[in-house]
């Protein structure tokens, strides 16, 4: 029926409780489960006298979610392979 299962993930507590029926659907259905990592939009402010971000924190915090996105794939990945 399906072939290919899109998993949206945050990383948080709710979204690791789906990964588990995103993996069984998955399983049941003999469809490859696509994980996408979902990361918050950069702070911003429109006004005079926001708040900006430098270069380099932007590349630190994009480097941390690159990093926690790997971490949240590779344990849906983990987890779909425990289950077969």
């Amino acid at each position: 029926m399906y072939k290919r299962i899109l998993f949206p993930t945050d990383g948080s507590t709710l979204s690791k409780k789906a990964a588990k029926s995103a993996v069984g659907l998955a399983a049941a259905l003999g469809a490859e489960l696509v994980v996408l990592n979902v990361v918050p939009r950069y702070p911003q402010s429109y006004f005079e006298g926001g708040v900006t971000i430098s270069t380099q924190e932007m590349a630190r915090v994009e480097k941390q979610w690159a990093e926690q996105g790997q971490a949240t794939g590779d344990a849906v990945a983990a987890q779909a392979a425990a289950a077969g």
